[in-house]
């Protein structure tokens, strides 16, 4: 028997805050050790989308920083921002 996937839509400036990109930042953190492990064992189509799924999250902060006028959720965005670069260079040149 065949099951359908449930879609998992994109997340848009228009439906994303600053809790739910937390929580992707999170995820993507706790997503590094198995995709170094996946690297490991030779699975190439993971870490590309895990690369991907990085680049996704620093364009949605990027977006929706610009959008928020409250100075502390701006201040917020602008470390998960720092982290999230600096991660993925990491991620970038090692993996």
């Amino acid at each position: 028997m065949q099951t359908r996937k449930q879609k998992r839509y994109p997340l848009h400036t228009a439906n994303s805050d600053s809790m739910t990109i937390h929580r992707w930042w999170i995820r993507m953190v706790e997503q590094l050790g198995f995709i170094v492990l996946a690297k490991g064992k030779g699975h190439t189509l993971k870490v590309a989308a895990y690369k991907k799924s990085f680049q996704n999250l620093i364009k949605t902060i990027e977006a929706v920083r610009k959008e928020y006028t409250e100075p502390d959720r701006k201040r917020d965005l602008d470390i998960i921002h720092k982290k999230a670069t600096y991660l993925y260079e990491f991620v970038k040149n090692t993996i």
